[in-house]
């Protein structure tokens, strides 16, 4: 299957992890180690959709030209899932089905936002509030406001704080289940 989301990064020099999804697009990119907002300023995946046999990428030497480490992830049903949603700045967020119950999930919004991870092992009942940031050095913030609940069939984002439900913000995520 042709990858949903990929995570890039030179290995012989400092560089970003540069993210591609399909939520997204491939004229624009996320930025893993930082909270800026989704950007087409470099053209980074050669305007060109993975394939189940290749992806490319430009010229720019961030992603090209040196030696470099790719983790590409497309859902498995009921293993993992990989989409976007698009936020209503409502208590009751957006319910986001798949077809599994998740034990892990990482979201990002497309606008300046952090990478958060909640998962079912550090907040064990619902709401889930215990967060890691992918993007910051920080320790866990044991009741961070993103408040999701994690349901047998999907999550429901049950706040209204910008990191996870602003209004009409897209959102990728990914996720796997228990």
């Amino acid at each position: 299957s042709a990858p949903e989301l990929i995570i890039q990064k030179r290995t012989q020099a400092t560089a970003n992890w540069f993210v591609y999804s399909s939520g997204i697009g491939n004229t624009k990119y996320l930025v893993l180690d930082a909270n800026i907002a989704s950007s087409s300023a470099v053209n980074i995946w050669n305007n060109t959709d993975p394939t189940d046999k290749v992806f490319t990428v430009s010229a720019q030497p961030d992603v090209n030209g040196y030696a470099s480490i790719a983790y590409c992830f497309h859902s498995i049903p009921g293993y993992s899932k990989i989409g976007f949603y698009v936020g209503n700045l409502n208590s009751t967020g957006p319910t986001v089905y798949t077809g599994f119950k998740p034990a892990w999930l990482m979201i990002k919004s497309t606008g300046a936002d952090n990478w958060i991870i909640l998962d079912n092992k550090r907040s064990t009942s619902n709401p889930r509030q215990a967060a890691l940031f992918a993007n910051l050095t920080d320790a866990e913030w044991p009741t961070y406001g993103a408040n999701v609940n994690f349901l047998d069939t999907g999550f429901q984002i049950v706040n209204t704080d910008g990191v996870t439900n602003a209004l009409g913000v897209t959102y990728i995520y990914m996720t796997f289940s228990e």
